[in-house]
């Protein structure tokens, strides 16, 4: 059998930076994807509008994305769903 590869941590950081100095993935109705380029792992990007940030965690097994977790960043009021 295989040793299986996964890679899913809720890890936090406490060290902050402006976001507009961060790499800017996409931008869609507003909200900003972008990610720290010093930060730790696992694999995850932030989304942030005006003063609302959340990051979406990737899940990585055998190099294949099984699962994508919605993580509020500590000391930010999340996203949320306002349809």
């Amino acid at each position: 059998m295989k040793n299986k590869q996964l890679s899913c941590f809720n890890n936090t950081t406490t060290n902050r930076f402006n976001y507009l100095d961060m790499p800017k993935l996409y931008e869609y109705l507003g909200i900003i994807l972008f990610f720290y380029s010093n930060e730790h792992e696992p694999i995850h990007v932030h989304a942030k509008k005006g003063e609302f940030e959340s990051k979406a965690t990737f899940c990585i097994e055998n190099g294949v994305i099984t699962e994508i977790k919605i993580v509020n960043v500590k000391g930010r009021k999340p996203l949320v769903n306002k349809e």
